[in-house]
């Protein structure tokens, strides 16, 4: 069962607005005397949480963060977990910090509590390491990790760790997310600590309540319950409070988006922010864009010689398209992806004229660079910032905030808006992967920054076609020839995995496609897979020793191409919630595949065919036998035209994948002797 997410009276949240000022070396935090190593023994653990999780129960998690001016925060944070198995010892007994240029680490400490509330172990240097951050193609970079574990070998036991976290120039403050996806939560804080004049924006999602402001109430305490809200003013600073009590571990629903997306979070904001020697506001997404925009002012100029390189590429063009075409073509062949982020190297692209000399740049640099080439020959185009992933995080027109990871160019035409990928040297002009597909971007421009939307490629143009022909023999051995064209965002993963790879990964990887349960690939064509085209086509030949089982009189042929598809998800016993995630981008998947029977057989049996059709899909299975050409003809598509779908869809979605599995690759045709 899914806990409610609108019913809180157990896992309350409250946010008071506390104007105080703590008191030097007072602790203000509702979880201050809650660490003391006797409070963490396994008896004061609440059953039911116990019961909740075999591995491990979240203690106290307590985050606060003290702005002391715009750019200057702290970031204090306390954890304390039990832990009831190894699992659990794996989960939480190791803590892993990022430090750079504009985040310091103080004050790291940890130590062991037994089941009885005694202090067993500390941390202690020889339980840390700090080491760079290698990401494999960073060339320059000054993010390290610093890790460090403590482990007991008898359970139960309490791992508690306390750190720091300085953050001297920042783009925003953690979101927090008081649940965790396999622990419950016994008790947690996040606190907001500002001088009073400082302005924070806050959004409460996902079932985090709204402001509950009271006067003349007591510090939260969370031993008691929930308790209200405190207001209260002492030198000109303001705390904002969240709590949590008795927060079962958040069970995400099924083929919905990651458990993140689902559970309760508050994301908070200071309008005014700070990095390096540039400052910018979150008062509107113009105003932010404007803080990018003026990153890039004095880095798009060409050295001549790149100038005259860029009229030539376009000399003989007839539109303005084919002029971008040939642009970004050349920008491809000059340049490769390297990451350089050194300080403000992050946010801040390297000049056009350090990617023209060294030949690559990270996706800020090399968008600038061909920012830079389009605007020498009169083309305008604007940079995008935008989260590459597979899931994307919304993004919300009136809470302007920093949840970019990557950039990307638009270039408007007459007709739509090129979006240009410009870290890949394989990918098709203006292909729109995966990665930047369907969903919200910030387009920077002068004064007129503003969010936009990425479209997604249609289910026609995603295509995963396969046809293949079968020769049986008598023996029930087969050799099979296979050809498989992919198109449309289904092109990036195979291109991706294959362009460089070796022979013999390129084969692997194609075993893990094909399915069948014995095969030998004696041939196969992955050339297709380097030239940045919008479609892959890949050949392939197999034989299939002993593929249909034999009888006296009698051939057992296992009928279609198996494909890789997830189990079907429970049923809910309650209302959903969350939009449903389909397994696979919307497409059209289609198998055909003809049989030819081995001399002097005929089919004695066949399976039916399979049709369904919903609001969101279509499924067809057809399976006929020519008798004249002594062949089976299998045929199967599957279309899925929208995503995500509805919650109300969800039970139609499982019943889809019941029979897809159902009808993948198990169904058998039976052949007898004439």
């Amino acid at each position: 069962m899914y806990p409610s997410r609108l019913q809180w009276a157990s896992i309350s949240i409250f946010l008071g607005m506390l104007l105080a000022l703590p008191v030097s070396g007072q602790d203000l935090s509702p979880l201050s005397s809650d660490f003391a190593p006797a409070s963490l023994a396994l008896r004061h653990v609440p059953l039911p949480l116990m019961n909740d999780s075999p591995d491990a129960v979240v203690r106290r998690d307590l985050t606060h963060i003290k702005a002391h001016e715009v750019g200057s925060v702290s970031q204090h944070v306390r954890r304390a977990v039990t832990v009831f198995s190894r699992q659990g010892r794996e989960s939480f007994g190791t803590l892993r910090l990022t430090h750079d240029t504009f985040r310091s680490i103080e004050d790291l400490e940890g130590w062991i509590v037994d089941a009885e509330g005694t202090v067993v172990s500390e941390l202690d240097d020889d339980d840390i390491r700090d080491y760079p951050a290698n990401d494999g193609f960073s060339l320059y970079r000054d993010l390290r990790v610093k890790r460090a574990e403590l482990h007991h070998n008898t359970y139960p036991y309490t791992v508690v760790f306390e750190y720091t976290l300085r953050r001297n120039g920042h783009l925003g403050w953690p979101t927090w997310r008081p649940h965790h996806p396999t622990a419950p939560v016994e008790q947690a804080a996040y606190i907001i600590d500002t001088p009073a004049d400082m302005e924070v924006r806050y959004d409460l999602r996902r079932g985090a309540s709204e402001p509950d402001l009271r006067r003349g109430a007591s510090e939260p305490d969370l031993r008691r319950g929930a308790s209200e809200p405190d207001l209260r003013r002492v030198n000109d600073r303001r705390l904002r409070t969240w709590t949590v009590q008795n927060a079962r571990a958040w069970e995400a629903e099924p083929h919905g988006p990651p458990w993140y997306a689902q559970a309760p979070a508050v994301h908070v904001v200071p309008r005014q922010f700070a990095i390096g020697d540039t400052q910018g506001t979150f008062a509107t997404w113009k105003a932010f864009g404007n803080w990018y925009h003026s990153l890039t002012q004095g880095r798009q100029t060409l050295s001549d010689a790149a100038s005259e390189q860029a009229h030539a590429a376009v000399a003989s063009a007839r539109t303005r398209r084919d002029s971008v075409r040939a642009l970004y073509e050349h920008m491809q062949s000059h340049t490769r992806y390297v990451s350089v982020q050194l300080g403000l190297g992050g946010w801040q692209p390297y000049p056009a004229e350090y990617v023209e000399r060294t030949g690559y740049g990270d996706c800020k640099a090399l968008s600038n660079y061909m920012q830079a080439l389009l605007e020498e020959v009169g083309i305008a185009s604007s940079p995008v910032l935008i989260r590459s992933s597979s899931y994307a995080p919304p993004l919300h027109a009136d809470f302007p905030e920093n949840r970019f990871n990557h950039m990307i160019l638009a270039v408007p035409t007459a007709q739509d808006t090129l979006w240009l990928e410009t870290t890949s040297q394989l990918l098709p002009f203006g292909h729109v992967h995966r990665g930047i597909a369907d969903r919200k971007a910030l387009l920077v421009r002068k004064d007129n920054s503003r969010l936009v939307d990425v479209p997604a490629p249609t289910a026609a143009q995603n295509q995963r076609i396969r046809r293949a022909t079968v020769d049986l023999d008598p023996s029930g051995n087969a050799t099979a020839s296979i050809t498989t064209t992919y198109t449309g965002v289904l092109h990036d993963g195979p291109r991706h995995q294959l362009a460089r790879a070796s022979d013999r990964a390129r084969r692997a990887w194609m075993r893990d496609q094909l399915r069948f349960s014995t095969f030998n690939i004696t041939q196969a064509d992955f050339s297709a897979v380097n030239p940045p085209t919008p479609k892959i086509e890949i050949p392939v030949s197999v034989e299939l020793p002993r593929y249909a089982t034999t009888t006296a009189s009698r051939l057992f042929l296992d009928i279609g191409l198996a494909q890789s598809l997830p189990a079907v998800p429970a049923a809910s016993d309650e209302p959903r919630t969350q939009p449903v995630h389909p397994f696979t981008p919307p497409g059209v998947y289609a198998d055909s595949v003809t049989y030819t029977l081995p001399a002097g057989y005929t089919v004695e049996a066949l399976p039916e065919g399979t049709m369904l059709e919903t609001p969101f899909a279509t499924y067809n299975v057809s399976i006929r036998h020519n008798a004249d050409e002594r062949q089976i003809a299998y045929r199967r598509r599957f279309e899925l035209t929208d995503a995500p779908l509805s919650p109300e869809m969800y039970d139609r979605y499982r019943t889809l994948l019941d029979v897809m599995r159902r009808t993948n690759g198990t169904q058998q045709a039976v052949l007898v002797r004439e």
